[in-house]
């Protein structure tokens, strides 16, 4: 993958959007074999790919630049660059809502899930919070009432709680996290959180 992407012909003097895309597949493959360094350096050049095409912006182009700085910055996480992760995440999110008519709030509720998860990290609880809250209002809008990815921001939700010592709020959150259309990973994550907030509120029943 590496060494392909890297002599994609005349790159440095005509990029478009399929140089992008054949950057951006290849860097998603070497993401999933765990060569991340790899990876940031090909989803680089498709960013850069993507930003120097002088063609009127599509929707195809829009949403591939989405993507690119959406996985630049899961390759940031792995590599433990959360600041750079939320660099990167904060640019897919503004570049996104520059478009009054993008209305796929379940993508914007996505990147506000991975915000609130570099926040996380950082240990940013209040921004945490206030971008799972967004992923919230994001998914409610769409009337995801009971969708795997809105169990998964109660349990995002959760977790803050209890990182701000409200274990008795975290609950809450966690017990609804159970009710929605989760898988068996999904749902053994959520019933080890409720074991432990069970334990830091001190209810051992």
């Amino acid at each position: 993958f590496f060494d392909k992407a890297k002599f994609i012909p005349n790159f440095q003097e005509k990029c478009s959007i399929e140089s992008a895309v054949i950057l951006s597949n290849c860097a998603n493959g070497l993401f999933r074999l765990g060569e991340y360094e790899k990876a940031q350096k090909l989803n680089a050049m498709a960013i850069k790919a993507y930003r120097s095409d002088q063609e009127e912006e599509s929707e195809r182009r829009f949403l591939g630049y989405i993507d690119v700085l959406n996985n630049m910055a899961l390759v940031c996480i792995k590599l433990r660059n959360y600041d750079g992760a939320l660099r990167y995440l904060e640019r897919a999110k503004d570049k996104f809502r520059s478009r009054k008519e993008s209305t796929d709030s379940i993508k914007l509720a996505s990147m506000y899930n991975k915000l609130g998860s570099v926040y996380t990290c950082l240990k940013m609880y209040d921004d945490a919070y206030r971008s799972y809250f967004c992923a919230f209002q994001g998914l409610v809008r769409h009337s995801a009432e009971r969708s795997a990815e809105l169990s998964k921001t109660f349990y995002n939700i959760a977790k803050v709680l209890y990182h701000q010592d409200n274990a008795s709020k975290a609950i809450e959150f966690l017990e609804i996290a159970l009710e929605g259309d989760i898988d068996v990973e999904m749902r053994g994550s959520i019933l080890h959180a409720l074991g432990n907030a069970f334990v830091r509120k001190s209810d051992y029943d």
